[in-house]
């Protein structure tokens, strides 16, 4: 037995408002009108990612979206609060940041999430051409290719 105890991570709001953001789309499944663009690229885009997402078998059930999104906020939370940590030790005046997206695949932790929880093949009902900034206070996305950034509103509650 370790001789210390691991303390569990404190999940911030950004965290817990950006996981639920990503697990969202995989409760809602494959959206055709993600793509905010009506030229032959996004056209393309929203054909690329309908045919993906024809193969991609059973829907996910809840109990693993649900523990998607908390691995997923509980790392995003972990890194933020190392970012901090690194930037205070230093004296850097750095806003610390996590970025999150998809380009025709999930990336970073987005992707590390979808494998760990065994929900990788369901990858394509993530928004194509999307990105996400997390910071300790805020969450900023584009939701897809030409769309338009929005803030996400922060609960006070967590995963």
């Amino acid at each position: 037995m370790a001789w210390f105890k691991k303390r569990p991570t404190p999940i911030l709001p950004s965290a817990a408002a950006a996981a639920r953001w990503w697990a969202d789309h995989l409760r809602q499944g494959y959206n055709r009108f993600q793509v905010d663009d009506s030229s032959p690229t996004g056209g393309f885009i929203t054909a690329m990612g309908a045919v993906a997402h024809a193969g991609r078998g059973n829907a996910p059930t809840k109990d693993q979206i649900d523990s998607f999104e908390l691995w997923l906020a509980t790392s995003i939370s972990r890194e933020l609060l190392r970012l901090t940590k690194a930037y205070n030790n230093h004296n850097l005046d750095f806003v610390p940041y996590v970025d999150l997206g998809v380009d025709y695949s999930p990336k970073g932790l987005l992707r590390q999430a979808l494998i760990e929880r065994d929900l990788f093949d369901h990858s394509m009902v993530m928004p194509t051409k999307s990105h996400m900034t997390v910071t300790p206070t805020g969450v900023q996305v584009i939701p897809g290719y030409k769309a338009s950034p929005i803030e996400l509103v922060l609960a006070e509650t967590t995963v």
